[in-house]
């Protein structure tokens, strides 16, 4: 059999040839059962604007401008499904796609409710055209179908044709109340529908102008629409369940006003309640006067908007009406002159290289939402795939912070032979999940069920705080979190596996946490290598090898501890969650090994040189015995010797103050032996350094040699605190 090109069917396509193609009137669309839902939020009005511009610059087609009005889209990537050959599923572009049918739908709906005004009738025939397709029974079917959660929706609320006003006043009525329990997609399908109904009825009815006049125009017929309301509002208020005298008194034409008249009808009123717990807030017939002229005001104001708001959807067919053949030439301008790359492909594979290849750059598309997609196809029992799909939703709910990350890190901490036959990027992710599925239902099933095991300490790990079974485990963890130590995850991820969550685990993740810091936090070990090396030591656990080898192998990549106490001593630190967690380590050290602090306080970082000194800070004083070319304030200012933790009160408090003020009203209030013991008297910085000088332990002034001897402390506690 012949080879065929893989991609050569991979070109640019007018919307109009792919929704309304002449060739193939049979040809629909699919987004993949279990693909993403339908998720554009403020993407919908950046394609209106595309679009809408680009056809105001160039909607007076010659033969100058025929080509330059052309306008490119985006990518789409389609897979033509084998159990039937008209119907393409769409591997990416879906969300455009779906976008696009809506302002079709948009556009058809509002010809329909026109339709018997129309002269002509080729804008709605053309609508319908783009939306929906006829089978071979000649029954009507949307040309595009949406996931599983959103097919059924979509179809109903939009591709239906309909009254949009009848359509959004249902969709309002059925979520008053139960906005919690409608699907998100839902919403934003119909925030999409409303948002472009609300653009082509406003450019409808001022005749397809400039996007930045059309606000004005619209005011400028709102503002007349309203005199004329306001009027007969004022003419016949019974017609707006208002009395008949509504407007007798204090009416200026326009508002209720302050005439300073009262007449006898409010004059009786009021001593009728003045005596009255509800009359005794006002002071005087004048009070009482003012205080219903303001209610009035309330009241016709509250009439006069609803007025104009009913008012307001009729202007679509009092003004809109007379521009309709544009929106027939708007219309095909949309579907002649705005392209997509479309990819059109008969293999998984090859739709996922090309998907790879066009999300390379740019926001990144899901990559979980097709790797779902992946599994489920082999499935074949309804009722497994239903199974399936209530697990995934609960392994890849909002506890994640990555779907795409959880893939790899799964993939990365098992599959260590699939890594050495596939390059390790992500853009290989999809290969290698392929490879391992191999079109087999089992091996789909078993895949989501090492996702699913895997999912529940990943999200200990994305969510530490929250976990509470271990006290240690859950400090290692929040480390983790605060050091942004993404490396480890993986071999703890494998140790997860091995060990569950206890001794073995604990002692594993406190090595790992240690290392990290020891060479990526302070020292200088690039991260490609500890990327490789982190993979090693994860194959390894997952071999068997035992706690004291796997030591051996960290302790044999380390830093050293020379290297480790000069580098520390040297730091300069300035990121906040890596601060917060060093000093932390510090104080718990300092309050001895039975003393456990939380690390998730309301403790702040605090300055005590601050980074922006006030003049209250003599440089002269600061630097003194400093060589005039070192005497930098920024230079000591993010230096580890130079921060202690307060409570987040004094801290705001204090702020770039002179030291004597700081510790007066702040320091000497603090219970943290980070600051009695290292700032206040350098108790614990004497013992370290084998300083017996009385002048160095009672701190009386803030200096550069005061932050140089803090950090060389500090750095030796550090030797001792995280030593492997």
């Amino acid at each position: 059999m012949a080879k065929r090109d893989k991609f050569k069917d991979t070109q640019a396509e007018r919307i109009g040839e792919i929704l309304n193609s002449q060739s193939y009137p049979m040809q629909s669309f699919a987004v993949p059962r279990f693909q993403r839902n339908y998720a554009w939020k403020d993407e919908v009005d950046r394609l209106w604007t595309d679009i809408y511009d680009y056809y105001i610059e160039h909607k007076e087609e010659t033969a100058e401008n025929l080509f330059e009005g052309q306008y490119m889209l985006g990518p789409m990537v389609m897979l033509r499904d084998e159990s039937d050959g008209y119907e393409w599923q769409v591997i990416d572009g879906q969300q455009r796609l779906a976008t696009l049918t809506t302002l079709f739908c948009v556009v058809r709906d509002i010809f329909s409710i026109l339709n018997d005004r129309l002269d002509d009738d080729e804008g709605y025939k053309l609508s319908k055209k783009l939306v929906e397709k006829e089978t071979f029974t000649n029954k009507k079917e949307p040309k595009l179908k949406l996931n599983q959660k959103d097919r059924k929706f979509f179809a109903t609320m939009v591709q239906k044709e309909g009254n949009p006003l009848e359509k959004l006043s249902s969709w309002n009525a059925e979520i008053k109340g139960q906005k919690k329990m409608v699907p998100l997609s839902h919403k934003l399908i119909m925030r999409c529908y409303e948002t472009l109904y609300d653009n082509v009825c406003n450019v409808l009815i001022v005749g397809f102008i400039q996007r930045g006049r059309i606000d004005d125009k619209l005011k400028e017929k709102e503002a007349e629409l309203e005199r004329e309301i306001v009027l007969d509002i004022v003419k016949d208020p019974n017609k707006y369940s208002l009395t008949n005298d509504f407007f007798d008194k204090h009416w200026d034409g326009h508002k209720f006003i302050q005439d300073g008249r009262v007449s006898q009808d409010e004059l009786n009123k009021y001593n009728q309640i003045k005596t009255k717990p509800s009359g005794r807030r006002y002071q005087d017939v004048k009070a009482y006067v003012e205080y219903t002229i303001t209610q009035k005001n309330n009241k016709s104001n509250k009439v006069r908007t609803n007025a104009v708001k009913e008012k307001r959807s009729t202007m679509l067919e009092t003004h809109g009406v007379n521009n309709i053949n544009m929106l027939t030439k708007f219309l095909r301008y949309i579907i002649q002159q705005n392209f997509v790359v479309s990819a059109r492909v008969e293999s998984e594979n090859d739709a996922s290289m090309i998907f790879e290849a066009l999300n390379a750059r740019g926001k990144r598309l899901t990559k979980s939402e097709l790797v779902k997609n992946m599994c489920f196809r082999v499935v074949k029992d309804e009722n497994e795939i239903r199974d399936l799909d209530g697990r995934w939703l609960d392994i890849f709910n909002e506890e994640l912070k990555s779907g795409d990350n959880f893939v790899r890190e799964s993939l990365r901490s098992r599959h260590f032979h699939k890594y050495k036959k596939f390059n390790t990027s992500t853009a290989n992710l999809l290969k290698i999940v392929a490879d391992i599925i191999d079109g087999d239902e089992n091996n789909a099933k078993h895949y989501v069920g090492e996702l699913e095991e895997d999912s529940k300490f990943v999200k200990m790990m994305d969510t530490p705080t929250s976990y509470s079974d271990d006290e240690k485990i859950k400090y290692g963890l929040i480390a983790l979190d605060r050091l942004n130590a993404v490396h480890i995850r993986i071999p703890l991820l494998t140790g997860y596996r091995r060990w569950g969550l206890g001794q073995e685990f604990s002692k594993f993740l406190d090595k790992l946490i240690k290392f990290h810091f020891r060479n990526i936090t302070i020292g200088n070990m690039h991260t490609s290598k500890m990327e490789r090396l982190m993979l090693t030591i994860a194959e390894n656990v997952k071999n068997g090898e035992n706690l004291a080898n796997i030591n051996i192998n960290l302790r044999d990549e380390d830093i050293g501890d020379e290297e480790f106490e000069d580098m520390f001593f040297k730091s300069r630190i300035d990121e906040g969650e890596t601060i917060k967690y060093i000093l932390l380590e510090i104080e718990k050290h300092l309050r001895g090994p039975n003393q456990v602090i939380q690390l998730e306080t309301d403790a702040t970082v605090e300055h005590i040189l601050p980074k922006k000194p006030s003049e209250e800070w003599s440089k002269e004083e600061f630097f003194m015995g400093i060589d005039a070319k070192d005497r930098d304030f920024e230079a000591y200012s993010n230096r580890i010797g130079n921060m202690t933790l307060l409570s987040k009160s004094p801290n705001s408090r204090v702020k770039n103050r002179s030291f004597c003020i700081k510790k007066t009203e702040a320091y000497l209030y603090e219970d943290l032996k980070l600051t009695t013991e290292t700032v206040l008297k350098m108790e614990k910085c004497a013992v370290e350094l084998e300083k017996e000088d009385p002048e160095f332990q009672n701190i009386k002034e803030w200096t550069a040699a005061i932050i140089e001897e803090r950090s060389r402390c500090f750095a030796k506690l550090a030797k001792t605190i995280w030593g492997l």
